[in-house]
Formats: structure tokens, sequence, C-alpha cells
């Protein structure tokens, strides 16, 4: 799981990423909902036949940002259930750029798999993608509580979210290849050998937290900072903004 479509890109995962091309039929029989296809499990409980789901579209990746997918949400997420489910699902669409933007209320018709540990659908073609209503607007982000650790973040794989509580930045060092900060949820991350022998269970146990904690930002790029596709620098440490570990996040009023 990776990014719930806001600012973050969010926890076990950290690749929105790419799927194998897989060529998919236009829109198929009715709509089944989006937590259908991501299940209460770590993958999808469903087979590699294509299914036609129905959202929101909060997050659009095209060119240069070699993500080349979006991200679509539940209309209503709290009537599709099933509780534990995500609503939000990652769509690869590769070249096709369908002719959609963040808030259209959406159809889909794609093929269901993982990638990474990351639930998503693969639909390469613009037929594949039907405008229901343009311009619904982009639904209430969930709050994402500092407490919610690992995979308990299996419930809000690809939804938009608000972080809750304290997240605290604990690692520069992907910024000025790809772009991305590390935070930690809760706390400080602890460097295990600063309070425990290294290779020791003590030691392995802070490391697991440690990871269990992690939440990435992301400049929504899957490239270099330093690529020629790349547009601008990256966004957090510049001349007027100077991040250090230890600072803590100060989320978007209104997630992106």
């Amino acid at each position: 799981m990776k990014r719930l479509a806001s600012l973050l890109a969010v926890a076990t995962a950290s690749a929105l990423a790419f799927t194998a091309l897989v060529a998919t039929p236009a829109m198929a029989a009715d709509p089944i909902t989006i937590a259908a296809v991501q299940g209460t499990g770590d993958a999808t409980p469903l087979g590699t036949d294509p299914v036609t789901v129905e959202g929101i579209v909060t997050a659009y990746y095209a060119a240069p940002s070699n993500y080349r997918g979006l991200y679509l949400e539940a209309v209503d997420p709290a009537a599709e259930g099933p509780d534990g489910a995500s609503d939000g699902i990652f769509v690869f669409f590769n070249a096709a750029n369908p002719a959609v933007v963040v808030g259209d209320r959406i159809q889909v018709t794609g093929v269901p798999g993982e990638f990474q540990n990351q639930t998503q659908l693969s639909a390469t073609a613009a037929a594949n993608y039907t405008v229901v209503e343009a311009g619904v607007g982009v639904p209430d982000a969930v709050p994402l509580p500092d407490t919610v650790l690992g995979s308990a973040r299996e419930a809000y794989e690809g939804m938009l979210v608000q972080p809750a509580g304290t997240y605290m930045l604990a690692s520069t060092h992907e910024l000025f290849n790809f772009g991305s900060l590390w935070l930690s949820a809760g706390h400080a991350a602890v460097t295990p050998t600063e309070i425990a022998d290294a290779g020791s269970a003590d030691a392995t146990a802070i490391a697991a937290d440690n990871a269990a904690r992690r939440i990435l930002i992301d400049d929504g790029y899957s490239i270099r900072v330093d690529a020629a596709a790349h547009v601008g620098e990256q966004p957090y440490f510049t001349k007027d903004t100077v991040v250090r570990l230890g600072d803590t996040l100060v989320p978007p009023a209104v997630p992106m």
C-alpha cells in the first residue's frame, strides 16, 4: 500500500508504481465497489477478470510524473463497506491519459492486481474510462491517526487522508534524489543502536517499530529530482524553507 491520495505518500509501500501492460476492454457489466476490489486482506480477493468500479478522481499523475495513473475513491465510503476495506484505489493508465480531472465522478474498467504490495486496477485504454458526472468535487479527507501503524494502514490504502496527531521528520536522505521526506508517526524515530546492541532482538524490534511508523511525503514524481523530465527542484528544502530532523509536520488545511 502506499500513498493515500493526499500530499503524502503513505506508509508501507512508497511506490504508486506501474504494472505490466494489460489491455482491458471497454466498460464491463454493473460496477462493483472499490472496497470489493481491495478486500480486507493484504491483496485483492478477486482474480484477473476485468471489473468496473465507480468513484471520484482524487489525484491524477500523467507525464512527466512517471506514476502514470490516478487515484479513485468511493462516492460514499460509509455506504459501500465492508468495514476494514479501503474505499480508494490506484488505477494504472500507462500512456492512455484519460480525459478526466480531479473531482470527476467516473467509471473505470480494469484488471485487478498487485504491484509492490499495493492493490490496483490496470486500465490502459482511454475507452476504459467514462465520466459519469464532471466536477462533483473531492470527498472529505479521512483522518489518519498517528496510532494507525504498519499493516493497520491497509484499510486506508489509496484513500485521501489527513494526518492527525504527531508526525516528525525522521530522514531527508531521499530528498535530493527522489524528492521524498520520511516521517515517523507518534514520536521521533529511534536509531536502534542508540539504546540496544547491534544485532540484538531489541535492536531488531526498534527497527521494525520505526518501519511501522514510517510515512512518506513525496514530490509527485517517480523519477529523480535531477532528471531532465522533473519540473523544478524538490519542494521541501530551499533557501526560504529549511527542514530539520525532528521537525513536526503541519499538514495542509486542504489535502491535495
